[in-house]
């Protein structure tokens, strides 16, 4: 048995031998929950979920969607940390959303810009790390000079 909960914002996954604590239903924690439990291991070496079971995670039918990030973690050196602080990209849409939601506000938090972001171009997709990118990308003089007239 392999049963992903979901519930609210959170998921977990259920088997008849454990269950995971409720994580934040988040892409990274998906893909990340992906490469932990393809790491378990049976007694003679044998991965105890299938790339079919994993594919449940990612909301997916299709096996390489829980194969691809495995490649993915395998291609970053196997680095737990390297992984999950992959850079997102953004195109410049986003880039010029997140410069105009920063207009005219003092402070703003990455979950809330996100939000933000996300309700400006009729999106869903776009996490804190996508703002982090994207942010990166904002020459910060702008960011002051449009605080400073709006």
């Amino acid at each position: 048995m392999f049963v992903v909960a979901r519930k609210d914002t959170q998921f977990r996954v259920v088997t008849q031998g454990f269950s995971t604590a409720w994580w934040k239903d988040t892409p990274s924690n998906r893909k990340g929950m992906v490469v932990f439990l393809r790491s378990l291991k049976d007694e003679s070496g044998k991965p105890l979920f299938t790339y079919d079971q994993l594919a449940q995670l990612v909301g997916s039918t299709n096996r390489q969607a829980a194969h691809a990030p495995i490649q993915e973690f395998e291609g970053r050196g196997g680095d737990m940390g390297v992984f999950l602080a992959r850079k997102r990209k953004v195109d410049g849409e986003v880039v010029a959303a997140v410069e105009v939601e920063l207009r005219g506000v003092l402070w703003v938090g990455m979950e809330a810009l996100a939000v933000r972001v996300n309700a400006r171009l009729s999106r869903e997709d776009l996490t804190v790390s996508n703002m982090a990118t994207a942010l990166d990308q904002v020459p910060g003089w702008r960011v002051r000079w449009c605080r400073a007239f709006f």
